[in-house]
């Protein structure tokens, strides 16, 4: 190729080689500048989504004490500056599921003698945040 070259165009063989060379340097040069800006950009996405999962307000609500048979410690997660369909949506859920007169109900259901059986209840809850991702995970013992 370089016969045609130096024939057509008069280029010698080095100077064909230097270009060639120079050409891949520039497309090497070119490729590690594009994924650089990409990691770049890649970490302040991160960096914003993970600032907007920690805006999200969560506060402990529950009931700790003794109500009747039941030794109740109760701490659930109750989400504040959600959208208010949101917010009454989710906190219904949460409450609805681990309130503790309702489990005592469901735990004593077709038992004898439930009325004078000790119940203890406990419910714990952990945050995570990810990126844009919550996670709530609600741990309840019963004994």
């Amino acid at each position: 190729m370089s016969r045609i070259l130096n024939k057509r165009v008069g280029l010698d063989r080095n100077i064909i080689i230097a270009i060639a060379g120079a050409i891949l340097i520039a497309l090497i040069l070119l490729i590690v500048l594009i994924s650089s800006a990409a990691k770049r950009n890649a970490q302040e996405q991160g960096e914003i989504a993970s600032m907007a999962s920690t805006q999200i307000i969560i506060e402990d609500t529950g009931y700790f004490g003794e109500d009747g048979n039941v030794e109740a410690d109760v701490k659930i997660p109750y989400f504040k500056n959600l959208d208010d369909s949101y917010n009454f949506y989710i906190n219904g859920l949460i409450k609805d599921r681990f309130d503790y007169k309702k489990v005592f109900k469901e735990f004593t259901a077709g038992m004898r003698n439930a009325s004078v059986l000790r119940f203890k209840y406990r419910v714990d809850y952990e945050r995570y945040d990810y990126y844009d991702f919550i996670s709530i995970i609600i741990m309840s013992m019963q004994s």
